[in-house]
């Protein structure tokens, strides 16, 4: 599935090659969706608060220790208008009512300043 879409990133991109760039894009894309149109009709207002909201949630992941935050985007992709791309510390089978509690707020996180 990566490397058709890295095939594809780099004929969107009009190259008749795929290098490194487009599988990094691939895989992106495969864990948070494809870059859509929605940026064009997005207000500066708009991009501002989403820029917030997704800083929000990397904010709070990295005081809590939720996880590694990967990449922050005010880029709509797949069916967010932004993305925090936060990444487990490990896997675990089951989570401890605090360690759930942390990811609860983590999650949240985004929307309190949005209000």
């Amino acid at each position: 599935m990566i490397c058709n879409q890295a095939g594809l990133v780099a004929r969107k991109a009009g190259e008749r090659e795929v290098g490194a760039a487009h599988f990094v894009e691939a895989i992106k894309i495969a864990r948070i969706g494809d870059i859509n149109g929605a940026e064009r009709a997005l207000s500066e207002d708009e991009r501002t608060r989403i820029a917030v909201h997704e800083a929000g949630h990397g904010l709070v992941a990295a005081l809590l220790g939720t996880g590694v935050l990967e990449e922050v985007t005010i880029l709509p992709r797949g069916g967010a208008l932004g993305v925090a791309l936060i990444t487990k510390m490990q896997a675990s089978i089951s989570i401890a009512r605090r360690r759930c509690a942390t990811r609860f707020r983590c999650c949240s996180a985004g929307a309190m300043p949005s209000c």
